[in-house]
C-alpha cells in the first residue's frame, strides 16, 4: 500500500518561471556523458589508441626522398693504406626505404598496446557507473526536497486551519487565549520549516546542476511528485548470484583483467623479446651524378640493397635481468591488484545488499508510521471537535503526523540510493524500474 504525499505544491512549482524538468533517465544520461571524469577517461583512450597506432606503424618501413650533395678536397686514404690527394664530387638523387625493427619487441609491445587501449576503454564505462551513481542520488535528494515543500505546506495548512478554529472558540468563551497562542507558535514553526524545505530545494538543484555540468542559474525540478519506492535489484536474490553477476560485469574489473594482459605481454617484451632478432633493412633507388674535381658525368641509375639479422646483447637486449625483475614485479602487483578489485567488488555487494534490505524494512516501518500517525491525527482533531480532547494534544499529533512523513521522505531517499549503489556494484544501472 503506498502512502500519499500532498503533491499539490508540485504543480505549482512545475510551471515557475525558469524551470527546467528533469527526470531520472535523463539524469543518468547527462552523468554518463556530460562528467569531466567521463571525458577524461575518454581522452585517456584516444591516447592509448594512439598507442596502439604507433606500434602497429613499427612494422612498416619509413620512406623518405630527398637529393644530396657531397664535395672531397684533399687527403683520403685508399683500401690499400695510401693516402693521396683527391678532388671529387658526388650528387645522390632518390628515395630510401629503410627499416630498423625490433621483432619480439615490436610483438609484444603492440598486443600490449592493444590491451591498453581496453583497459582505457573499460575506464569510461567505470567512470560512468560512479557519476551516474552519485548523479541517482543527487536526483533522489531533489525529490525528496520538493516533497517536503509540500509536507511542510500542508503542515502549514493544517496548523493555520487548526488555528483560526481555536480563535474563533476563544472569542466564544470556550478555550483560552494561551491555546491560541500555542496553536499560533507551531504554525510559525511550520512556516519556517517550509522556508527551510524551499531552499533545500534550491540547494538540491544547484547541486545536481553542478553534477550534470548545467547552468546552475536554471532550476531543476524533478519530474516526480510522490517519490517512488525504486526496486532495481531484489534483495532476496541469492547474494553468490550477485557477486558472480558483479564479476562477470563489472568494468573495473574488466579493466584490470586488460591492465594484466597487458603487463604480460609487457613481461614476454622483456623475457622473449631480445631472443627474437632485430631486422634491419634498407633499400635506396635513384640517380647518381659526380666526378673528379667540381666536373660530372650526367645523371645515372643507382641501386643499393641491405638487409640484415642481429641480437642485442646487454641493457635492453639478452641477459638484462634487470629489465626481466622489473617487468615480473610489474606484473605481479597486476596480478595482485586483480585479487584486491575482485575482493572489493564482492565485499561491495554484500554490504550494498545488506544496505539496501535493512532500508527495505526502514520504508516499509515508515509507511506504518505515516498511516499511524494519520488515524492518530483524525481521531485528535474528532475528539477536539467534541471538545473531548486538548489543543496539546492536537499540536502534538499534527507535529507527529509532519514528522511521521519526512520520516517516510528520508527512508525512501536512502532506499532508492541504496537500490542505485546495489545496482552498480552488481554491475548493472540499466535495469529495473526506473
Amino acid at each position: 500500500m503506498k502512502v500519499r504525499i500532498p503533491t499539490f505544491v508540485f504543480f505549482v512549482l512545475s510551471v515557475a518561471k525558469g524551470d527546467e524538468p528533469i527526470d531520472l533517465p535523463t539524469t543518468l544520461r547527462l552523468a554518463g556523458a556530460n562528467a569531466i571524469e567521463v571525458q577524461l577517461a575518454q581522452q585517456k583512450l584516444e591516447e592509448a589508441r594512439g598507442n596502439e597506432q604507433q606500434r602497429v606503424l613499427a612494422f612498416i618501413p619509413t620512406l623518405s626522398v630527398g637529393i644530396g650533395y657531397k664535395k672531397h678536397q684533399g687527403a683520403i686514404q685508399e683500401v690499400g693504406g695510401n693516402v693521396f690527394d683527391v678532388s671529387k664530387n658526388s650528387t645522390a638523387l632518390g628515395g630510401t626505404a629503410a627499416l630498423d625493427l625490433n621483432l619480439g619487441e615490436a610483438i609484444y609491445q603492440r598486443l600490449a598496446a592493444k590491451q591498453q587501449a581496453i583497459a582505457a576503454d573499460k575506464d569510461i564505462a567505470a567512470q560512468r557507473f560512479a557519476m551516474q551513481a552519485r548523479a541517482a542520488a543527487a536526483y533522489f535528494e531533489l525529490v525528496r526536497a520538493q516533497a517536503w515543500v509540500a509536507v511542510a505546506d500542508d503542515a502549514v495548512k493544517i496548523s493555520q486551519g487548526y488555528g483560526k478554529q481555536v480563535t474563533n472558540a476563544v472569542a466564544a468563551g470556550v478555550a483560552f487565549k494561551g491555546d491560541a497562542l500555542r496553536v499560533d507558535v507551531q504554525t510559525r514553526r511550520n512556516q519556517l520549516d517550509l522556508e527551510k524545505a524551499k531552499g533545500a530545494v534550491q540547494q538540491a538543484s544547484v547541486q545536481l546542476a553542478a553534477m550534470l555540468r548545467l547552468d546552475p542559474s536554471v532550476t531543476l525540478r524533478a519530474s516526480e511528485g510522490e517519490p517512488r519506492v525504486l526496486t532495481l535489484v531484489s534483495t532476496s536474490s541469492n547474494v553468490k548470484a550477485l557477486t558472480e553477476k558483479a564479476l562477470a560485469l563489472r568494468p573495473e574489473l574488466a579493466q584490470q583483467l586488460a591492465a594484466l594482459a597487458a603487463a604480460r605481454h609487457e613481461r614476454d617484451a622483456a623475457v622473449k623479446g631480445p631472443w627474437v632478432p632485430t631486422l634491419t633493412a634498407q633499400v635506396f633507388g635513384g640517380g647518381l651524378d659526380g666526378g673528379t674535381g667540381s666536373s660530372t658525368h650526367g645523371m645515372e641509375d643507382s641501386e643499393d640493397y641491405f638487409v640484415g639479422l642481429s641480437w642485442k646483447i646487454g641493457v635492453g637486449g639478452l641477459f638484462d635481468k634487470g629489465r626481466t625483475r622489473s617487468a615480473n614485479a610489474r606484473l605481479k602487483q597486476a596480478e595482485l591488484q586483480e585479487a584486491q578489485i575482485k575482493e572489493a567488488i564482492v565485499a561491495e555487494v554484500v554490504a550494498a545488499n545488506e544496505q539496501a534490505k535493512a532500508l527495505a524494512k526502514q520504508v516499509e516501518a515508515a509507511r506504518e508510521g505515516v498511516k499511524a500517525a494519520e488515524e492518530n491525527n483524525k481521531l485528535t482533531h474528532e475528539r477536539q471537535e467534541f471538545a473531548v480532547g486538548i489543543v496539546l494534544e492536537t499540536v502534538l499529533a499534527e507535529q507527529e503526523l509532519t514528522q511521521a512523513r519526512i520520516d517516510y521522505l528520508d527512508a525512501v531517499t536512502a532506499h532508492n540510493a541504496a537500490q542505485h549503489l546495489l545496482s552498480k556494484a552488481v554491475g548493472d544501472l540499466g535495469g529495473g524500474d526506473l
